[in-house]
């Protein structure tokens, strides 16, 4: 999935371990209680989309991804952050 265009797509409880998100736009997308470990998130850009309860997934992660201020971050773990996009 790298480089993709994700837009209103349910990621509800899927694995998406170890997968390739780099430089994707994850927009309007619910990614609520998947498991995210190991996914790479280089250049990333979360646009909307619903991270709650997401499960493996950490600040070296999180860390090389942005947030476009929209993205439901309010139900990481304590301590986690994404930063906003430039």
């Amino acid at each position: 999935m790298r480089g993709a265009r994700i837009v209103e797509a349910d990621f509800s409880n899927a694995d998406l371990s170890d997968a390739d998100l780099s430089g994707a736009l994850v927009q309007d997308t619910t990614l609520s209680g998947a498991t995210m470990e190991g996914t790479v998130l280089d250049g990333t850009v979360f646009d909307g989309a619903d991270l709650t309860n997401v499960q493996g997934l950490n600040q070296l992660q999180l860390d090389t991804a942005c947030d476009d201020r929209r993205a439901n971050v309010s139900a990481l773990s304590v301590g986690l952050t994404l930063a906003p996009c430039q």
